[in-house]
This record gives C-alpha cells, sequence and structure tokens, in this order.
C-alpha cells in the first residue's frame, strides 16, 4: 500500500516534469507550425502539432486524469524519444540518458521490482540497436560517428547504464522510505504529544474545579457564620426570656436557620456537576430536554414552557451538567424575577455554523443596568445574605470550559431576562 506522503510526493514530481515539458514542447511546436506555414505545409500542423499540444495540455493540467496515466506517459514519451535517439544517433545520442530517466522514475513510483523490468526491456532494446549497427543495417553518418561501430564501446556504455540505474533506483528508494519512515515517527510523536496536552489540560481543568470548589467553601462558611450565629444567639437568649420575648427570639432562630439551610442547598445544586465531569456521551439534545421537561420543570413554583425551532441534533455533551446548567438558570430566574406570575421559556434553535442555541427567558423585572457587567462575577448577588451570588458563575463556568461555549445576557430582550447557552455541536 502507497503511503499517502509518498503519493502526494511523486504526483508532484510528475505534475512538474510535465509542465516543464508541456512548456519546452509549445515552444518547438511554434518554431515548427511558423516554418510549415511559411512552406504552405498545413497538414502536419492539423495532424500532428495541434493533437500534440492539447494531449500534453490535457495530460498536465486536467487534475481528474489518474496519477498512473500522467505517469505512463510521461514514462513511454522519455522511452519513445530515447528509442529514437539510438536508432538515428547511436552512441553519440541522447537515449542513455533518456533512459536512465525512465527507468529511474519507474523503480521510485512504482517499486524497484518494475524498475527491474523496465531495466531488462531497454537493456534488451540497446542490444537489438548495437547489433544494427554492428551489422551495418543501419547507414552510419558523421553524426552519428564511428564508435557505434566498435562493439566495446556498447558493452562498456551498458555496463556503466546498468550501474547507473540500479545505483540510482536503490539509493532514491532508500532515501525516499528514510523520509517517509521519518515522517511517519513524527506523525505518531505528534499524536502522542496530542494526547499528553489534551490530558495534562483535562487534569488542570478539573484541579481548577477543585479550586474553585474550595475557594467557594470558604466563602459559603463564611456567610453561614452569620445566620447560624444569629440562631445560636436568639436561642441563648431565650432561655431567660419573658414568653412573648422567647418566641420572638425562637422565630428569628428558625429564620436563621432556614437561611442556612437555603445556602447549603443552593451550594449543593451549583456543585452538583463536579461528580460527572468526564462522563461525556452522544445524545439527540432535542429528543433529551423534551423527555427530560418534568424533571427541568418540577421543583419550581413557575410556568415553564418549552419551545423548539431545530430538528433533531446528536451532540456530544454530558447531559448531566446541561440539567444543572439549566437548573442554574432557572433558578437564577425565579430568586430574582420578582413577578406574582412568573413565566419561563426554554427554547432549543439551531444557528450556522454548527451552533447550538438553548436560550432561558422570563417575564420578570429584568436586570438593572448599573448589574449587568457584574452578573457573572462570583459571589454577586442583589439579595444580601440570602443567597451566595455563584449560580449564574458556575454555569457560565461550566459551558466555557466543558462545553468550549459561551453564556451570555441578551440585552436586546426587554421584556424580562434572556440567557442564552451557545454550544459548538463539534464538542
Amino acid at each position: 500500500m502507497i503511503d499517502k506522503s509518498f503519493q502526494d510526493i511523486r504526483v508532484n514530481v510528475i505534475t512538474r516534469i510535465l509542465k516543464i515539458i508541456w512548456f519546452f514542447a509549445v515552444i518547438a511546436i511554434f518554431f515548427a507550425v511558423l516554418q510549415d506555414i511559411f512552406s504552405n505545409e498545413y497538414r502536419r500542423i492539423l495532424t500532428v502539432y495541434i493533437p500534440t499540444v492539447l494531449f500534453l495540455s490535457a495530460i498536465t493540467y486536467i487534475k481528474r486524469i489518474p496519477f498512473d496515466i500522467k505517469s505512463g506517459t510521461l514514462l513511454i514519451l522519455f522511452v519513445l524519444i530515447g528509442a529514437s535517439e539510438f536508432i538515428y544517433f547511436g552512441l553519440a545520442s541522447l537515449g542513455y540518458m533518456l533512459f536512465v530517466v525512465s527507468v529511474t522514475l519507474t523503480g521510485v513510483f512504482y517499486g524497484l521490482k518494475y524498475g527491474y523490468y523496465a531495466l531488462t526491456v531497454t537493456i534488451m532494446f540497446i542490444l537489438i540497436v548495437a547489433y544494427a549497427y554492428l551489422t551495418a543495417q543501419i547507414n552510419i553518418t558523421e553524426v552519428q560517428q564511428r564508435a557505434s561501430l566498435d562493439w566495446k564501446a556498447w558493452v562498456s556504455t551498458l555496463i556503466v547504464y546498468i550501474i547507473v540505474n540500479i545505483t540510482l533506483m536503490t539509493t532514491i528508494s532508500l532515501l525516499i522510505q528514510d523520509v517517509l519512515n521519518l515522517n511517519s515517527r513524527i506523525k505518531n510523536l505528534i499524536i502522542q504529544k496530542n494526547k499528553e496536552i489534551a490530558a495534562a489540560v483535562e487534569e488542570s481543568s478539573r484541579n481548577s474545579s477543585i479550586i474553585s470548589v474550595q475557594k467557594s467553601f470558604l466563602h459559603v462558611f463564611h456567610h453561614l457564620n452569620t445566620p447560624l450565629g444569629n440562631a445560636l444567639a436568639a436561642l441563648s437568649f431565650s432561655q431567660d426570656s419573658a414568653p412573648e420575648e422567647k418566641e420572638k427570639a425562637v422565630s428569628l432562630a428558625k429564620k436563621s436557620i432556614n437561611q442556612a439551610i437555603n445556602e447549603i442547598r443552593s451550594l449543593q445544586t451549583s456543585m452538583g456537576y463536579l461528580e460527572s465531569l468526564s462522563m461525556t456521551e452522544q445524545i439527540d439534545i432535542v429528543d433529551f430536554i423534551r423527555s427530560n421537561e418534568q424533571v427541568i420543570s418540577m421543583d419550581y413554583m413557575a410556568d415553564i414552557f418549552f419551545e423548539y425551532y431545530t430538528a433533531d441534533k446528536i451532540i456530544r455533551i454530558n447531559p448531566l451538567t446541561l440539567l444543572q446548567v439549566l437548573n442554574l438558570l432557572i433558578k437564577n430566574s425565579v430568586d430574582h424575577a420578582d413577578s406574582p406570575d412568573l413565566k419561563i421559556v426554554i427554547s432549543v434553535d439551531f444557528e450556522e455554523p454548527e451552533t447550538l442555541l438553548i436560550s432561558i427567558e422570563d417575564n420578570g423585572k429584568g436586570i438593572p443596568e448599573e448589574h449587568k457587567e457584574k452578573i457573572f462575577e462570583p459571589f454577586f448577588t442583589t439579595s444580601g445574605i440570602s443567597r451566595i451570588g455563584l449560580g449564574l458563575s458556575i454555569a457560565r463556568k461550566i459551558v466555557m470550559e466543558q462545553f468550549y461555549g459561551f453564556l451570555r445576557y441578551d440585552e436586546t430582550f426587554t421584556d424580562g431576562a434572556r440567557f442564552v447557552i451557545g454550544i459548538p455541536v463539534s464538542y
């Protein structure tokens, strides 16, 4: 089986040689045509020159013509010209040089076996021509020189011809094989390095996520300290208080404990995706969201609607992580929409080239202009101590680092708040 790199090399070599031959052939034919025109000889122009130029042009510049036809035509051309040189000019010709080129190219492009076949055929032809000269079946002219009648000259040049052909074929073939082996080793090394880099990037991403979680826990513990401290203080105060004061203290303690519980639930929701960072699979995204509509909307006091503007799309993704992102965005709408009749619409669309779009919009009060630049910052919240402020930050981090996509706030939407997730289908 021929290596693709080698195939490209030989195609380029043959193409360049054909272009050179075509260039000089056109020049030679041009002057020959002028000479025939001045001599009022038009038959060769129509029967020889024009067909030759058209044939060479087609072989050289039509890319659809298979390589074997192009290379075969070139080798036959070298052999025919070399044979003509031997017949008309004997040892004074360029026949040996043309035969060396044709035999060497055959051995290099098609293998040493076929190169030796070509060498054998040309040797037999040379012997036949030599016999014709030595037996005076070909008339000798001054151009052909008297050396063509010396059998020793034929033998010595033939020996040199054989040695040169074998040396060139073997050397060039071994050199090309070494280059191909080196190219193969480089490719394997690049593939191995790419795998190592991908593994290192994945490990770095996981480590970064773990560090982020550690920082989040420290921040959350700081936030939990306030409501739990208030609860402990209220309970301690209630022990020696009057019944009315005791009731107020217990109420304050319950409220503070509920705040702490909400903090813990929020953290649990935000961090749940870390358990399955590497579990990706091929899913039909439209079918997946449609089949999980109840799961997505069951925990929220809001009317949640789903709209689909694209046909089925197959994408490789972590489905649990996608659900986490949707839950974080829905929870953000529920917590901040401030609407008695909250309506949330989740739509799935497809944008060229190859980008899946999932939007989550609500009919709430929207986001104030002064907060738009901060909404994705960790721990940014407008709800005092009742919220941690990690939801949007974590959702965006997941989309960017795990899905290689984007999460943005759509400022063109004026009837509430709309967030748009973009995920490349190639992910």
